[in-house]
């Protein structure tokens, strides 16, 4: 019988790539299929033989690539998620003393380095395990649908990483199974203003259908020489894509009038309350562009839906594009 694990450690940010041991479970049936960090080339060498070569040679780097899957997100694992795709080395501040309520801050510079951070992953399972090291993300993508059915109301979260290399392990033993609190696509709020100074405070009511938000931050490996893995992470250009599912109505057609518009869209989904302190959150901010409104794109039995498309674009009043926060009870990662 083979039993699958999936837990990390959070490297020293002085040492990114020095491995560490695990300390915390993924849960929420959380996924990293196995990908192969290189593979061997078959040189095209012409011997007079109708054949293709006669010899393997291993002359690439090393480097994994790959998707971590959590079919059923949960608020603790966001402080994770968002320290390692949009800004590192973030101290969370507790909001209501002795509740643990814990709000982490997450307000990229698009000027300097974010110092995202970086994990060690065991993955694999009772057969063999495997670590990759210096793993960190370079996009996500959240779904929330609103069944319409009373069927599961999940959040479906997946993250693209790259790593440095897979290197045949033990798992780290007695890693604690830990106590998540799921979101509920149900109670899913969306907010459109126009100004960073009034983000959130007019939210679109009774027409949410589903939100696709997509963030990506311009991540990659750099190979620098006297080594077959990358020694740092370069950072590119933050991009933020979303398309919404509206009840067709005023505040549809409303966003169909400002295409081309410069909006600002706040996505909330909270949870239950942490102690007698604030809510479990994950609150999701940015400024974008109304790109592209079809009204009546699809239909829920007789109920007109309409296709909202967003990209996330710099605005100069507030200069931002993109701001994440969560309140969960975890003080560390």
């Amino acid at each position: 019988m083979a039993l699958e694990q999936l837990q990390f450690g959070v490297e020293n940010p002085a040492a990114h790539g020095t491995a560490v041991a695990a300390d915390t479970r993924f849960v929420g049936e959380a996924k990293i299929d196995f990908v192969p960090d290189h593979r061997p080339i078959v040189p095209a060498d012409d011997i007079g033989l109708k054949v293709n070569g006669y010899r393997a040679v291993e002359t690439t780097g090393k480097l994994v690539q790959g998707t971590l899957n959590i079919p059923r997100a949960y608020y603790q694992v966001f402080p994770w998620l968002f320290s390692h795709l949009i800004k590192g080395g973030i101290t969370p501040s507790m909001q209501t003393a002795l509740q643990n309520d814990y709000l982490w801050t997450f307000e990229p510079s698009l000027t300097a380095s974010n110092t995202l951070d970086s994990s060690t992953v065991e993955l694999g399972d009772s057969v063999q395990a495997f670590e990759i090291e210096y793993l960190t993300l370079d996009r996500m993508k959240l779904t929330i649908t609103l069944p319409q059915d009373n069927s599961d109301a999940v959040v479906k979260l997946e993250a693209g990483f790259f790593a440095r290399q897979n290197t045949k392990t033990t798992f780290t033993a007695s890693v604690a199974v830990p106590s998540v609190s799921e979101l509920n696509s149900l109670l899913a709020k969306i907010y459109v203003d126009s100004s960073w100074a009034t983000i959130g405070n007019t939210e679109k009511t009774g027409i949410l259908r589903q939100v696709e938000l997509e963030i990506l931050n311009g991540a990659y490996p750099e190979f620098n020489g006297n080594g077959l893995v990358f020694t740092t992470i370069g950072e590119g250009k933050f991009a933020v894509l979303c398309t919404l599912t509206l009840v067709n109505g005023s505040d549809a057609i409303a966003l169909f009038d400002a295409t081309g518009d410069l909006k600002f869209v706040k996505v909330l989904l909270e949870g239950d309350a942490i102690g007698t302190g604030d809510k479990h959150s994950v609150d999701i901010q940015f400024s974008c562009a109304v790109m592209e409104v079809i009204p009546g794109a699809s239909k829920d039995k007789e109920t007109s839906l309409t296709t909202v498309m967003l990209e996330g674009v710099y605005a100069v009043t507030g200069t931002a594009m993109l701001k994440a926060y969560c309140t969960t009870n975890v003080p560390t990662i």
